[in-house]
């Protein structure tokens, strides 16, 4: 049995990640994105989040991405975020529990549905069942799989503002893809040399070899501070030549470069 650290605690949309990923491990919670990646020391394999389509990229996943040495992503999956009114028991409700981006996620659900019900920010979803057993006419908001965990009741399901919230999460191994593979997605980040149309040039390599461009974005260099930029990039829809071609071109025409996986990316 495979050893998975993930960003905890258990209940989380990371450990449901982390369950479909690698449905044989033995799984651990860890309290940081960072201990995650410390943790591959001990562990086979790990499981964080590196975007969320409401908050956009997890800079602290993208930097231990460029400053871990051996350290590949192997696996992707991208999961609806869907929250659910969680109780003890069947009663009216005057107070709900929740981390404060899940109650920011469902503000408009209780604005309609429980208006005079008090939301009560929590450190964790733990934290949450904890208060939960503690206080009467409660709830919580969470994932639908801490009800299976800890005996409660699923009050209402799916009760996030927006239906097209979800998060990608990645798995990571301390071994992994060098080059690209057959069928599979391509990650790597980069920084430009300061030039006119370096940029163009690069997303022109992808255009010439008939490769589709998956995501770019940029975010500070981690640890400079001479105001550096670095560039995260993922395309797919490649043969291995062309993408081979294309990468030995970028190469050539940044400062610094780092080939940060290739992999399958897996349906929820």
């Amino acid at each position: 049995m495979r050893i998975v650290g993930f960003l905890g605690p258990s209940g989380t949309f990371s450990h449901l990640a982390a369950q479909i990923l690698v449905p044989d491990g033995d799984f651990l919670p860890m309290s940081s994105i960072s201990d995650v990646f410390d943790g591959l020391s001990i562990c086979d394999a790990g499981v964080v989040p590196v975007e969320n389509s409401a908050d956009g990229a997890i800079s602290s996943t993208l930097d231990a991405l460029v400053m871990e040495e051996n350290v590949a992503i192997t696996k992707m999956i991208m999961l609806p975020i869907q929250h659910s009114l969680l109780v003890l028991k069947d009663e009216p409700i005057k107070t709900v529990f929740g981390h404060p981006q899940i109650l920011e996620h469902c503000r408009g659900y209780f604005k309609e549905n429980f208006s005079e019900a008090e939301l009560v920010a929590t450190t964790s979803s733990q934290d949450a069942i904890f208060k939960l057993g503690s206080v009467k006419n409660a709830a919580m908001v969470g994932p639908k799989i801490l009800a299976s965990e800890h005996d409660l009741i699923v009050k209402a399901p799916d009760i996030q503002d927006s239906a097209s919230n979800n998060t990608t999460f990645i798995q990571i191994e301390k071994r992994g893809a060098t080059e690209p593979l057959p069928d599979c997605r391509v990650s790597i980040a980069f920084s430009m040399k300061s030039q006119p149309g370096a940029l163009y040039g690069i997303l022109g390599n992808l255009e010439k070899n008939n490769i589709n461009l998956a995501k770019i974005l940029n975010r500070p260099m981690p640890f400079s501070s001479s105001g550096e930029q670095i560039m995260f990039l993922d395309f797919e829809d490649y043969t291995v030549e062309s993408a081979k071609s294309a990468l030995s071109e970028i190469q050539s025409q940044v400062n610094f470069y780092k080939f940060l996986g290739s992999y399958p990316v897996e349906q929820a």
